[in-house]
């Protein structure tokens, strides 16, 4: 499948599903082993008349930095296509091509610190775009911790099972912001 910003979008809004050996599960708990999240899960996408094998990650750095991922595999390999940083740097290109959306127009060349959001956006490398989380249409105040942040993560993917965090680990992530 081709990619592009529409059918990215198209892609993120349909319903998702965890798969686990082939199967859907109504409900996951998705509760990380170790002392850092670093989960992977794959996904099915109901889009059009098919189904799309898609991947969710969550990893969670030393300092504090939380990534919640979602990628297209195509041939094999993994293409991003939508990523929350909670806690994260990122600097935006330079370059302004004449089909970039307005919305990311003030923040050519800008570093971003701070929770930000990661779009596919046309004629660039997948993910090479962010805005502020407070200037994108997914601005919420369930990123203030990690359960919450990976609940509305889900949300906004259209997960369809109930995810379960069993373990606690509600860390306030507002206070690491850089």
């Amino acid at each position: 499948m081709e990619l592009n910003s529409e059918i990215v979008k198209q892609l993120i809004e349909a319903p998702k599903y965890l798969v686990f050996d082939k199967v859907r599960k109504s409900e996951y708990d998705i509760t990380p082993t170790g002392k850092f999240w670093d989960q992977n899960y794959d996904l099915e996408c109901d889009y059009m008349d098919i189904v799309i094998s898609l991947h969710w990650s969550i990893k969670q750095g030393k300092k504090g930095i939380l990534k919640l991922s979602l990628h297209h595999y195509e041939d094999q390999n993994k293409i991003g296509i939508f990523r929350i940083d909670i806690n994260g740097g990122h600097r935006n290109p330079e370059t302004i091509r004449h089909n970039l959306p307005d919305k990311f127009k003030p923040f050519a060349g800008k570093q971003l610190d701070g929770t930000h959001v990661h779009y596919f956006v046309d004629g660039y490398k997948p993910l090479a775009w962010a805005l502020p989380i407070e200037n994108s249409e997914y601005y919420s105040d369930n990123f203030n911790n990690f359960e919450a942040a990976i609940k509305e993560f889900a949300k906004i993917i259209n997960l369809q099972n109930k995810i379960i965090i069993s373990k606690h680990y509600g860390t306030n992530l507002l206070n690491n912001n850089r």
